[in-house]
């Protein structure tokens, strides 16, 4: 199958598994430059043609990011997190995704936050579990 066909199809299953219908597009489009960079013969070529690659590729591998970003600020948003000194990046193609950094400090904001709410609910049930404990054991007593 040539490559506008693979990504055509592609295109069509994005509807169902939309993350990895992009990241196979992405990857169809790396592959397809395998030939052309075996026939290559020197490194400046080689790099001519990584540079294109990693071009064309681009499109799509930004806008799984994209995608990534906008789930992880609804999330913040959704926990009420503090968004400052937030920075978003644009590309050539009108991807907007946030950059690196921005996007390890939501995550870890959002893993805080979590781990906080497992923490109080582990709490909650340690503290009903005692409770139960104890009824049962005056229970026990009072029936003797």
């Amino acid at each position: 199958m040539d490559v506008p066909a693979e990504i055509r199809l592609l295109g069509r299953v994005r509807a169902i598994f939309l993350e990895w219908a992009i990241a196979q597009q992405a990857r169809v489009i790396e592959n397809a430059f395998k030939e052309d960079l075996a026939q290559a013969k020197d490194w400046e070529s080689r790099q001519v043609i990584n540079a294109q690659r990693d071009f064309e590729a681009s499109e799509h591998w930004n806008e799984l990011r994209e995608l990534r970003s906008r789930k992880l600020w609804k999330r913040a948003l959704k926990l009420h997190l503090p968004l400052a000194d937030i920075h978003w990046q644009d590309d050539q193609f009108a991807n907007r995704f946030l950059e690196g950094e921005s996007e390890s400090k939501l995550y870890r904001a959002i893993r805080e936050d979590k781990q906080k709410v497992w923490d109080f609910r582990l709490k909650i049930i340690a503290a009903l579990t005692g409770l139960i404990g104890t009824a049962i054991g005056l229970i026990a007593i009072l029936r003797r």
